[in-house]
């Protein structure tokens, strides 16, 4: 396996620990404060948690809870006006209808944008995309991934979230192998840092800083996968100098 392959695999970490300039939110979960990033605030506790701009703005985004644990729904609002939704099992995958809203022009009613099924955040099925203006912009009937993905030493079994090399398990958390399957799914592609937080890790506000930097052999922040069968398929992703 060449040195970008295995530069790819080690850049998922890069990307799950990397911060997120997010705006301050205050919380509320069954009328108590509590801090999505402290878990002894929403530790056992179930029910919809509520997040404003500062103390009394306007909601910014609400988020289930299931004994202590973020599962189910979550909608994200922009200017008053509901922006995404969607939901995440148990691994915190987007799983199920995913529907996004956009704005024509300021002030406008906020028309849907986009809708697609997804499964560990994965897009089954189609997905239909318009432009504000309401006129359908593209369908993409999406297949399933196989159950078990194969390149060179390397298997990635997608049902039991597993990836070996050499027969060696590698370690990756569910966000990391979400991040590998999504690589695996969109053969072909270039994948911006942008759209890899916004479609993996749901992110409203991204991150001031190059997400994948720091190594001489990972050149670029955007990386895309070859299709299965070329002659000269080394891995699952390659990079670009496409910029951050």
């Amino acid at each position: 396996m060449s040195r970008i392959a295995l530069s790819a695999v080690a850049a998922l970490a890069a990307l799950a620990g990397s911060p997120s300039a997010r705006a301050v939110q205050s919380c509320e979960l069954n009328g108590q404060h509590v801090n999505p990033d402290n878990g002894s605030t929403t530790e056992g506790k179930t029910g919809l948690m509520r997040c404003r701009d500062g103390e009394g703005g306007p909601v910014l985004r609400e988020q289930e809870l299931q004994q202590g644990k973020f599962m189910g729904l979550v909608r994200y609002y922009k200017d008053g006006a509901l922006e995404k939704e969607f939901r995440v099992n148990e691994r915190g995958n987007r799983d199920g209808l995913a529907r996004e809203w956009a704005r024509a022009e300021p002030g406008a009613k906020p028309v849907l944008v986009r809708e697609e099924t997804l499964r560990d955040s994965r897009t089954v099925g189609l997905a239909r995309s318009w432009y504000p203006s309401g006129v359908l912009r593209r369908v993409s009937p999406q297949g399933a991934l196989p159950e078990v993905y194969r390149f060179n030493d390397v298997e990635v079994n997608i049902r039991s979230n597993e990836v070996l090399r050499a027969g060696t398990p590698i370690e990756l958390s569910a966000k990391e192998f979400a991040l590998l399957a999504y690589f695996i799914s969109h053969p072909a592609e270039t994948l911006s840092r942008d759209r890899l937080l916004d479609e993996v890790w749901g992110y409203e506000n991204y991150p001031n800083t190059t997400i994948v930097n720091g190594r001489s052999d990972l050149p670029g922040s955007c990386c895309a996968r070859k299709r299965p069968g070329d002659p000269d398929q080394e891995g699952v992703a390659r990079c670009s100098q496409q910029g951050t």
